[in-house]
């Protein structure tokens, strides 16, 4: 099984695009058409697995979001939790970093957060 995490979107693969072909013409085709199964995380995802002419089966599998969660629920799902993880290209202000944080959870967030403050108050002792 193969997983490409969208590794093979549009985006994703305009994004050094040079090396990228390059790799798909010496090898990853190849690993590609050998595949058993391959990972599938949304439908979109699948249906850009199939642009490219690959035709093996697919296991769509979630990565686990649980879309939208209100009101107790949501406090249940922050008093479960070791960590939030927010992954983003662009987020401009996810208000789900502060009530992890109100909520004692540790967060995890990628660069293009506005949240890299935090860390630099953290290191600051502040």
């Amino acid at each position: 099984m193969i997983s490409l995490h969208n590794n093979l979107s549009p985006w994703a693969l305009q994004y050094k695009a040079g090396r990228k072909r390059i790799a798909l013409w010496l090898y990853e085709r190849e690993n590609l058409a050998k595949a058993d199964v391959i990972h599938a995380t949304s439908d979109s995802e699948l249906e850009e697995i199939r642009g490219l002419g690959l035709c093996q089966p697919i296991a769509l599998i979630p990565l686990g979001f649980v879309g939208p969660v209100y009101g107790s629920k949501k406090a249940q799902a922050y008093a479960s939790a070791e960590l939030f993880v927010l992954p983003s290209r662009s987020e401009n202000f996810g208000l789900t970093v502060l009530e992890a944080l109100g909520n004692g959870v540790p967060v995890v967030a990628s660069r293009e957060t506005p949240w890299s403050a935090l860390v630099i108050a953290a290191a600051d002792g502040g």
